[in-house]
């Protein structure tokens, strides 16, 4: 229950990276760090360019390399001693909407990626605002 909570605030403040203007685009941070109470470790991602750009896989793999790296480092240990990424990385990825076979071909890489890392990924589509 405690986790289901803790994604639902997490998941909350989503628009709150998109406002930040961060994204794939910036390997250098962090989109959202959340650690609950038992030391999971819940990161966020916002893909903040069309899928199929030709740019936005590379840099979304850049930056989920970058990712595991931070949760690896010592860094990330001696920043957060109550973290516990031994219990499971889970990670938010908020992207666009795909416009063809190409962005679910971009979306499918990116999933076998974050597997790869061992990551929990969990995909969710932005929702556009309405001009």
């Amino acid at each position: 229950m405690r986790s289901v909570v803790v994604f639902l605030l997490f998941s909350l403040t989503s628009t709150l990276a998109c406002a930040e203007g961060l994204g794939a685009n910036d390997i250098r941070y962090v989109d959202r760090l959340s650690i609950d109470r038992s030391g999971s470790v819940w990161l966020l991602l916002v893909i903040d360019r069309p899928l199929e750009d030709g740019l936005t896989k590379p840099r979304t793999i850049s930056k989920l390399n970058a990712y595991a790296s931070f949760v690896k480092s010592g860094q990330f240990r001696t920043s957060h001693p109550e973290a516990k990424p031994e219990l499971g990385v889970r990670l938010t990825v908020l992207h666009p909407a795909k416009r063809n076979a190409l962005g679910a071909s971009v979306l499918e890489q990116l999933a076998a990626h974050c597997k790869t890392l061992g990551f929990a990924a969990l995909f969710q589509q932005i929702e556009e605002k309405e001009k």
